[in-house]
């Protein structure tokens, strides 16, 4: 089971947002996503590019909180890769002195290969699902915006 859906509109420390929860089979874990420079519909076409350019390219990541990429020093985000017919997802803050934000935003930043294990050698946190339950994950996303 996979799933990434908004709960309620809110705000936390003065941001206007949504908070929001991912779903990965028996794990959940709840985000906030503020609106200052996504609105809710951006986000959801954003998760449904991000499952197709996994199916293309093997890897991709789900952004959950977006700010202006001129301005910002991070992005919140759920990297996802194709291994194996599984799907392994991680939650990594996506850095503006590592990464291009505009290029994020646009699909055009390589992300890093699928790795169980950090540079300082320790476990990195790794759920998985299957092909089917992306499937429709964006069988349902795509609806919601339809």
């Amino acid at each position: 089971m996979f799933d990434i859906c908004f709960e309620k509109k809110d705000s936390f420390y003065e941001e206007e947002g949504f908070f929001g929860r991912i779903f990965i089979d028996s794990f959940n874990e709840a985000f906030f996503s503020n609106t200052s420079f996504f609105n809710e519909v951006d986000y959801q076409k954003q998760w449904c590019q991000a499952v197709e350019v996994l199916f293309h390219k093997k890897k991709s990541y789900f952004l959950v909180n977006v700010y202006d990429p001129k301005v910002a020093n991070f992005f919140t985000s759920w990297p996802c890769y194709l291994h194996n017919e599984s799907i392994y997802l991680q939650n990594r803050m996506l850095l503006s002195e590592q990464f291009n934000l505009d290029k994020i935003i646009s699909f055009e930043s390589d992300i890093d290969d699928l790795s169980f294990v950090g540079d300082e050698g320790r476990k990195i946190s790794t759920w998985r699902t299957d092909i089917k339950s992306m499937i429709d994950f964006k069988n349902k996303i795509e609806r919601s915006f339809l």
